[in-house]
């Protein structure tokens, strides 16, 4: 099963994307942990394309993908706003210094594989992959 959402890169549509989510990934998928988490990654992803990739650009989109097979869920993020160098990312300190810059620590402890891509087209992603059991599928 495929389907994809675009979206306004804005805050107010997290909602609708975690909606989306729930629906398409709940029709498919039997485990609704390995859903929470998807919705999670999913999420934290989209929340950090509109605050960093765009830096609050107006007029800006972003399109999430899902692909669900019996193997996998993968959902990817897909945005033309400033690639992320995850090279340059400082992993997340837990003594309470910080209230945020978690999204991408959470993302890659939810899925099973958290990659980047770009293409010759200035369009960036975010692949985020869940790898199923025989249970899990539906």
């Amino acid at each position: 099963m495929t389907g994809a959402l675009k979206v306004a890169a804005t805050e107010a549509s997290l909602a609708g994307i975690r909606t989306w989510l729930d629906q398409t990934v709940g029709a498919c998928v039997a485990d609704t942990g390995i859903q929470a988490r998807l919705v999670l990654a999913v999420h934290e992803v989209a929340a950090n394309v509109i605050e960093h990739a765009y830096a609050g650009a107006a007029r800006q989109h972003l399109t999430v993908t899902i692909d669900i097979t019996p193997a996998r869920v993968t959902a990817r993020v897909d945005h033309a706003g400033t690639p992320l160098d995850p090279t340059t990312l400082t992993p997340p300190v837990f003594d309470g210094t910080r209230s945020r810059g978690f999204g991408l620590w959470l993302a890659s402890r939810a899925c099973s594989d958290v990659t980047f891509a770009s293409d010759d087209a200035n369009r960036h992603s975010v692949n985020l992959t869940i790898h199923l059991t025989n249970k899990a599928a539906s």
